[in-house]
């Protein structure tokens, strides 16, 4: 009988003092900034039923994610981010007043494949607001993301932001198939982190003929300066009263409140980006680290109005921000940035 190897799980890691204390300076000035802008903290169940989980995203969830049975029989899961907890319990509130804001730090769960920058037990912070409509929302989740990577000391980032009804409806107007939306998405997804001759074979998997494929490419390459592409975004879907146009009139009020904040110089509109999570139904962003893009996004969030709806009757819109702390840490370390 072979010995017992008491080792650490593939893509855990152990947390040892001298990492512990950055990451509790790290997390304190996080806490400040969220509390700054009025979000009360909490935090969410990390073990929930299995089809709470699966209550937006579908069961192909159970793919990313640990789940389990219990001993009584009954389908768990552990966390794979914090909104969906977070969400699950307002929408069941109906004694907290709107707009209702609330902020987490905590560990999530996911079976990735384990690499540079990703991990299968990792911690991230997390700022939600719920019940307003208004694009100062998403402008104040857009700032709060500004600011922590500011507290931090990260100071060369840039915010890439788009709108998940745009990317989905410019998909419907060139006729790619409603089945073939969602997967189309996910392809888009992947650009930055697969080679881009392995990104167009994922897209002639799905279905898409040249014509379409030609399409979503022209798309997804447009970003830039807010002002220039949403110009050219305008000329790509018209002024056609629909899905498309909705998203593009909520990216117009959406700058136009960030320059009012004196937050868009930092700020790109890029067409690339979706945001692989599938309850993202309106503006959507990522922060990325100019000298670490390696790294992946550093934060990210957006708006999901349609959530609410999965977990109860109330329906009730809702936007935020979140950030993963080993990808923060990792940039910040490169910089030098973190006390020693």
């Amino acid at each position: 009988m072979s010995e017992p190897v008491f080792s650490v799980p593939r893509g855990m890691k152990d947390i040892e003092p001298a990492e512990m204390d950055k990451r509790i300076w790290v997390q304190d000035r996080i806490l400040e900034v969220m509390r700054r802008y009025g979000f009360r903290i909490m935090e969410p169940t990390p073990i929930e039923n299995l089809e709470t989980l699966e209550a937006k995203c579908g069961p192909d969830i159970r793919d990313e994610i640990y789940w389990f049975k219990d001993k009584a029989g009954r389908n768990l899961g552990l966390r794979f981010d914090l909104t969906v907890g977070m969400t699950r319990m307002v929408v069941n509130r109906f004694d907290l007043p709107e707009p209702i804001k609330v902020c987490a730090i905590g560990g999530m769960w996911r079976y990735d494949e384990p690499q540079f920058a990703r991990y299968r037990f990792f911690h991230q912070w997390d700022a939600e607001t719920y019940g307003s409509v208004e694009p100062e929302a998403d402008a104040d989740a857009i700032c709060v993301g500004i600011d922590v990577l500011e507290s931090v000391g990260l100071r060369d980032y840039e915010v890439r932001i788009n709108n998940r009804r745009l990317t989905e409806g410019f998909l419907k107007r060139i006729e790619i198939d409603q089945s073939q939306v969602e997967s189309t998405i996910r392809v888009v997804d992947k650009l930055r982190k697969i080679p881009r001759s392995e990104f167009v074979g994922e897209l002639r998997k799905i279905g898409l003929d040249e014509s379409r494929l030609q399409k979503v490419l022209e798309f997804v390459e447009v970003n830039g300066r807010p002002n220039r592409v949403l110009v050219e975004v305008e000329k790509l879907i018209g002024k056609q009263g629909d899905q498309a146009k909705r998203g593009y009139d909520e990216l117009v009020g959406l700058f136009d409140v960030l320059e009012e904040f004196g937050r868009v110089d930092k700020c790109v509109l890029d067409m690339s980006i979706v945001r692989g999570i599938g309850y993202y139904d309106g503006i959507i962003f990522e922060v990325y680290d100019r000298g670490g893009e390696d790294i992946g996004a550093v934060v990210g969030g957006g708006r999901y109005d349609g959530l609410s709806r999965s977990y109860g009757k109330r329906s009730i819109p809702a936007t935020g921000v979140a950030g993963g702390i080993e990808r923060l840490m990792l940039s910040l370390e490169r910089g030098s940035a973190i006390p020693q």
